[in-house]
């Protein structure tokens, strides 16, 4: 049975997820790509998350935006690779394992935006992956979803109101 698990992106700040919200690329229900890492030295099981190229990126934007853009493409922020595109930030921690299981053995996993949000410096990206499971699995899952992005709610708002 198809099941959704909503869960944060984690990183947003290091890669280039303030460079898609500049440039109006995410929306709601935007498609967005996972990419295992294996070869990570700090986590065997990292999940990226990426914003794969479309036509917006390359079009109908002004000058010095495209400059923005040439210039990441040199940094790991921007992948030279059309399927991969602009790299937002990874899969939490804790959630990896079961998610690389499930993208090993089903394939292709719909995976979209939910909610993204700038508040100054800190970039908050939401999203959904629609997976084929059991409750059993499903209910685990979930719950240590929501653990993850309640735990970020929290800090986000000791950080916002008690600093």
């Amino acid at each position: 049975m198809k099941r959704n698990i909503r869960f944060p992106i984690k990183g947003t700040f290091y890669y280039g997820a303030d460079i898609a919200i500049d440039l109006s690329l995410l929306a709601p229900q935007k498609p967005l790509l996972f990419s295992l890492e294996e070869d990570n030295l700090y986590d065997k099981h990292a999940i990226q998350v990426w914003l794969p190229h479309n036509q917006d990126m390359n079009q109908n934007k002004k000058q010095d935006k495209k400059q923005n853009i040439k210039q990441e493409m040199t940094s790991n922020t921007i992948s030279n690779d059309p399927v991969n595109g602009l790299l937002l930030g990874y899969v939490p921690r804790s959630l990896a394992p079961k998610m690389g299981w499930y993208i090993k053995h089903q394939g292709n996993l719909e995976l979209k935006v939910i909610h993204f949000a700038k508040l100054g410096k800190q970039i908050e990206i939401d999203c959904t992956v629609t997976l084929d499971q059991a409750w059993l699995s499903y209910l685990t899952l979930f719950i240590q979803a929501k653990v993850i992005t309640q735990l970020m709610r929290f800090k986000r708002f000791r950080k916002h109101f008690l600093s």
